[in-house]
């Protein structure tokens, strides 16, 4: 049931997104009207009393603690982050779907009256199903949200249940027209110790890159809640700075999921140098004033744009460069090595299995204990010491 109601939610946000992401290449000048969606954004929050909502950490938390989620987390993400891609703003649509995942599973265990534990594998198995809905990942989803929410605790109860769900809600959105993400990387190096070296090399950076990530986002997101605690003036200004942004550059190549400079990066097509370092400013404002979406498309575009960027002067192809910034990337800001992984083994095939482990790995080492989730503990650190006691069960 869960998995066909993800399914179902999930192919709609998808189409919804695609319509609007479409609408706004037509009309880029919907830029200028992001203040005033944000605006909008925020109302909607105030009206329902969700002003406090903290996004995929209100997740985490439920998770975690066993807190409930208020039902109306599901269509209130749906509705503001199309807003926002609509408009013009930095922002994905992966991490909105794990809200409303995580919203839908709260509720089916509250009207199932599941117990505290069980309610606990409902919500993640929502976060999965809605996940492999809109990306088409089924394994990636379960392994990711088992994965992510405490650094060195996996959540073994929900591996089966979450993978029919995600399954299930990948065929259901299938058939309802969602398109699974895949990229062509064409050929694959043959493993040797200077593609280790040379991945390494792509993945340190990814690391590095993920750090300032995640340090400019915790920075943005602090010095406009002083600077401006009324949400209103905070989503305004935030606005105001990403239409100045855009007008600057005289472009809004950094709207949005950053999906066209993803194609790019794999067809080898020129980018600007730093597209990474814009695309990754553009996500920091967007997500850190107000408006709402997700984080995990732009960082897989920080990664690809990066990866392919370095490619050349580290002798490898762009394509197989980007790959590797991707995967690298993602697992610097998620702290989920697994999950990344095999989110490179769904999205480029299996043949690139050796050097994918290389980066996520080196990058998992790498990025230090930084994360774009605020809410993620790390239960023992990457090199084994205990930081915080596991959960009670």
């Amino acid at each position: 049931m869960l998995g066909i109601l993800c399914g179902a939610v999930g192919a709609g946000f998808w189409h919804l997104l695609h319509f609007v992401a479409a609408r706004f290449a037509k009309q880029p000048e919907f830029i200028l009207l992001l203040p005033a969606a944000g605006l909008v954004i925020v109302l909607f929050y105030h009206l329902l009393r969700l002003e406090n909502n903290k996004g995929t950490n209100e997740i985490i938390d439920a998770v975690r603690d066993e807190k409930t989620l208020s039902p109306l987390i599901a269509p209130l993400i749906f509705v503001s982050t199309a807003i926002t891609h609509l408009f013009g703003g930095s922002a994905g649509k992966e991490g909105a779907a794990l809200q409303m995942g995580g919203a839908i599973g709260s509720w089916l265990s509250r009207l199932f009256r599941l117990s505290a534990d069980d309610g606990r594998v409902m919500v993640l198995c929502g976060m999965a199903g809605l996940f492999a809905a809109v990306f088409g990942t089924p394994v990636t989803a379960v392994i990711f949200v088992i994965e992510f929410v405490c650094v060195g605790i996996i959540y073994n109860a929900a591996l089966f249940p979450g993978l029919l769900t995600a399954l299930a809600a990948a065929y259901i959105s299938g058939k309802l027209g969602v398109h699974a993400t895949s990229y062509a990387i064409g050929e694959i190096p043959a493993l040797s110790p200077m593609l280790v070296i040379q991945v390494g090399v792509i993945a340190f950076a990814a690391a590095l890159v993920s750090i300032v990530f995640c340090l400019l986002s915790e920075g943005i997101a602090h010095v406009s809640r002083n600077f401006f605690p009324n949400p209103f003036l905070r989503v305004l200004v935030g606005g105001l700075l990403l239409v100045g942004l855009t007008l600057c550059l005289g472009s809004a190549a950094y709207s949005g999921t950053g999906s066209d400079l993803i194609d790019a990066a794999f067809a080898g097509t020129a980018i600007p140098v730093g597209a990474f370092a814009m695309k990754m400013l553009f996500t920091a404002i967007t997500m850190n004033t107000g408006f709402k979406g997700g984080e995990i498309v732009p960082s897989f575009c920080i990664g690809a744009t990066l990866g392919c960027t370095l490619a050349p002067l580290v002798g490898l192809s762009p394509a197989f460069g980007a790959a590797i910034g991707l995967v690298s990337l993602f697992c610097g800001v998620t702290n989920a090595p697994i999950a990344s992984l095999i989110l490179g083994v769904e999205l480029f095939g299996g043949k690139a299995f050796l050097p994918l482990a290389v980066a996520c790995f080196a990058s998992y080492i790498f990025s230090g204990s930084q994360s774009l989730y605020t809410s993620q503990h790390f239960i023992y650190s990457k090199f084994g010491k205990s930081v915080t006691p596991p959960p009670e069960n």
